[in-house]
This record gives C-alpha cells, structure tokens and sequence, in this order.
C-alpha cells in the first residue's frame, strides 16, 4: 500500500480523525499537551503566565466574569496549579512558587524566544502535568520510544531551521516529514511507511493533505487540526523545541549537574547562532535551584539507571499510604488519586499491597528461589528479608487507565536480583522471565503492556 492511500484509509475512520486532531485529555491531537488549547505556544504561556500573576492573592469570586456570569480565566489556575507554578489550600486563593520566581526572572532578562523556551523548559523539567510525574520527561521518554529508529538530531535541526524562518506557515510544517512524525508517533503502520516511501511518494501524501487543509476539508485530520483552531504552525515549532532539548535531556540524565549543563548549553548552541552567554550566566546564577529541579525531576524517572526503588518492608517510604484492612480484588482496580510530595505529584504505593504480595511468595526471590538473603524480624515473626519491585514501574501509572500498584504486578526480589533489574548489563534476563510469569496476571488487572514495549522504559 502506497503512503497516501493508508493515509486515506486513516481517515475514512471518522474516529481517527477525531483522535488525532482533538487535543483533550483523552485525545492525541498534542504532542505535548503542556501547549494545549490554553497556551498553544510558548508565547501564549507567557501571556497566560502574566495575567496569572496579576491574579495572585486575589479570591477568584472577585475576578472578571464574561457577560453570561462565567468566570473569564477559569480554565488558568488548574493549569499553573498542576504545572506546580502556583499552589492554592482551598482552590479560591492563589499563591505564587519559587517557579514563579524564576519564570518572571527569564522573561525580564529579555532573552530571544529560543533560549527563553530553554530556560522554561528548565524550570518545567521536574513539573507534572496530566497525570504524569516530571510530565515533560516521561512524554518525551514515551515518544522516543515510538521514535527513535525514525528520528535524528540532523532531522529536526533541518527542520527547526527551516520553520524559524515564518513560524505561521501551516503548509511548510505539512511539508517536514517531522512533523509528520511527531503529529502521529504511536502510528507504527503510518511511520514506518512514511520511512521508507520515496520523495515522490512523500510529496503526493504532503501535496494532497495541504489541498484538504485549503479546502477546510472536514474528513481530513490535518485540515481538522489547523482549521477547528486546535493547533497552531507556531504550535508545531514549539512542540519540535521541546523535543529537540527533551530527548538530549533525558539521555545525559546519568551526568552529575554540572556536566548536565555543560551537555544542555551545548545543545542550545547548536541550533541557537547567537551569544548564549547570559543564559550560562542566569543558570549559574540560580545554580542551587537548577540543580535542586534537576535532582527532583530525574529522581522520579531514573528507574532504570541510577535510582535503585527502595522498597523494603520495614521502611515507611512517604509514597506509601497505609490503606486499612486492604482486600485482593478481582479484574481492574481503579488508579489513586494522586499526593503531592515536595511540590511534586506523585501516586502512592499501598503498605499492604506491598507486603501482601511478599507474603505471597514466602519472602523468596521470584527470579531464583535459591539465592539467599539474610533473617529479619518483622511483628516478632523472623522472615527472610526482601525487596519489592514493580514489574511496570510506578513512574508510567500516569500511563495506564488503571491503578498498577497492585500485587499482579509486584514481584519479589533478593537486594542482588533488584539491583541487577535496575542496573545490570544482563536485566533483560530477569525482565523477560518475570513478566513471562506474570503477563497473564497482569492483562487480568487491566495492565496491558507487550514485553517489547515493557522493556524499552528499562534502558
């Protein structure tokens, strides 16, 4: 099948056009939804980021109301809120963060719109957003996993390139294989079809989707994106920034700071022609609070390099709630309202869960019942100690419709057998094995993840 006509055979299914162009939470229209109908650029969130600031302090029953009595900028606090850029104890009155602070720091320096998206997407990186921990990580994360055989730095430095010269041109953006590339990530069949289609195949496919957009065709979902005022070509060069500094970011997670920044000013200059100077300046400037949203933000999501999960019984982790007489509940279970911990929003683990699903395997190793650990007691009982480990880990509940804090999905391991899951050259050899065991289980809790998928977030 030749690329243009899978591309319409996409859309004669009217709800992967709706899928595809919405950019609500249940839909895929946004690549980040960070920029969604609210703040379609990072210009807009800046807009946003200072009328917000004026509301400060001030009850929302005394802001401005539209004619029909609706509250005019009701739709701003549960955003900045969410992104930890104000915190609020009754959802009436607002109170700026130390975020705030350095945003309005970044605009007054009156850097360029490059190096001003650089420096929020650094104070962003530790912050959440639709359910996800450290959103802008684990979105990226997510995409790059779809991406990475498709997508190079030479690609999207072409690319950002060729958009910065009008960021308003809706046809030029239809026109970079990037962005078709990031509009549908998730898409196997369409990607990898769209990889290895010739450039005249590619040109039919771009030729016929810019004639439905001026056609403002309403069974196209391109012609949708841009004509049903869900998205913005601005939007799109926004979103290919955020990608070009995220998926750097999350690979130099392993440095210390200091090397971390040496690595992100050195992606900034490559796309960013002019003296950067001042932002290495602002940075140092601010060094203990970078560092700090550094350590928060990959703390949370280095699950499978550095971060070891310490899940022994007898430590009271503050992600743990203690949830009273706990019962097994058959198939899916409904996913916890998330906590905030340190300004962060996390989901909590279950005590009872935890220690009920290593009960449930005598406390021994479930990769190798032979390996022996050491005694401890536990309730004037003495057990044989062991740690718990989240098959699916707890950093992608955000991705899942379901709670997967559940003991289908907790294993237990020897401190050895958790590092090696964590850390090792050979923790495929443990993953493979323990997911075959539990796969099954874990479809039953609504926990529907493929081994190939599974294994990309361990490496």
């Amino acid at each position: 099948m030749e690329l243009l006509e899978l591309y319409k055979v996409l859309n004669n299914d009217s709800s992967f056009v709706e899928d595809y162009y919405k950019n609500g939470f249940k839909f895929k229209g946004s690549t980040y939804r960070i920029l969604n109908t609210n703040s379609r650029s990072f210009s807009q969130f800046k807009s946003n980021f200072e009328l917000m600031e004026r509301k400060e302090g001030i009850a929302r029953v005394n802001w401005e109301k539209q004619k029909g009595g609706q509250e005019k900028y009701k739709q701003y606090p549960r955003y900045f809120t969410s992104l930890g850029i104000y915190e609020t104890l009754d959802k009436q009155i607002y109170y700026k963060t130390k975020k705030v602070l350095i945003q309005k720091e970044i605009y007054n320096k009156k850097f360029t719109d490059i190096q001003e998206a650089f420096l929020t997407l650094l104070n962003l990186l530790d912050s959440s957003f639709d359910d996800y921990d450290s959103y802008l990580i684990n979105r990226t994360r997510e995409i790059k996993n779809f991406l990475s055989n498709y997508v190079n730095d030479k690609l999207i430095i072409k690319t950002i390139k060729n958009l910065s010269t009008d960021k308003n041109d809706e046809k030029k953006c239809i026109e970079e294989d990037l962005y078709w590339y990031l509009t549908f990530f998730d898409r196997q069949d369409l990607i990898v079809l769209l990889t290895n289609s010739s450039k005249k195949h590619k040109k039919k496919l771009k030729k016929y989707a810019i004639n439905k957009l001026e056609s403002k065709s309403l069974d196209d979902v391109i012609s949708n994106k841009f004509n049903k005022d869900q998205y913005k070509a601005y939007t799109v060069f926004d979103e290919i920034l955020i990608y070009y500094f995220m998926s750097d970011f999350i690979e130099k997670s392993n440095l210390n700071f200091a090397e971390f920044i040496d690595a992100a000013m050195k992606r900034l200059n490559t796309i960013h022609d002019l003296n950067n100077d001042e932002v290495r300046q602002f940075i140092n400037s601010n060094s203990s609070y970078f560092e700090e949203i550094y350590k928060n933000a990959f703390d949370e999501v280095r699950f499978v390099k550095n971060r070891i999960e310490s899940c022994q019984e007898d430590r009271e982790d503050e992600k743990y709630i203690d949830d009273g007489d706990y019962q097994e509940k058959e198939g899916p279970e409904d996913k916890r309202v998330p906590i905030s911990i340190a300004g962060r929003k996390v989901y909590p683990r279950s005590t009872k869960v935890r220690n009920k699903a290593l009960d449930n395997a005598g406390h021994k190793c479930e990769f190798d019942g032979s390996h022996v650990t050491f005694k401890i007691t536990r309730k004037s009982t003495i057990i044989d100690y062991s740690e718990a480990h989240h098959i699916v880990p707890m950093s992608l509940q955000g991705n899942f419709e379901h709670n997967i804090d559940v003991i289908e999905n907790i294993v237990s391991l020897c401190p050895t057998c958790h590092r090696r899951i964590h850390n090792g050259d050979d923790r495929e050899l443990l993953l493979k094995k323990l997911f075959e065991d539990r796969k099954e289980l874990l479809k039953n809790k609504g926990i529907d993840i493929s081994y190939d998928d599974l294994s990309k977030y361990y490496h």
